[in-house]
């Protein structure tokens, strides 16, 4: 399985999927569906794409 860009930046900067849910106020089951492309990244609302943005 190809990981998403996502999984790639997270894995880079050492954080797990726990840490940017912390950081971001996000679910930690968000981020892992984005991640598994179960919820399409080009479908998630601009506020949540800043937030991952901003913590990674």
């Amino acid at each position: 399985m190809t990981k998403t860009r996502l999984a790639r930046l997270r894995a880079e900067s050492g954080l797990t999927q726990m840490e940017v849910a912390a950081m971001t106020g996000l679910r930690q089951s968000k981020i892992s569906d984005i991640e598994c492309g179960r919820r399409s990244s080009a479908k998630i609302p601009l506020e949540t794409a800043a937030k991952l943005a901003m913590a990674l």
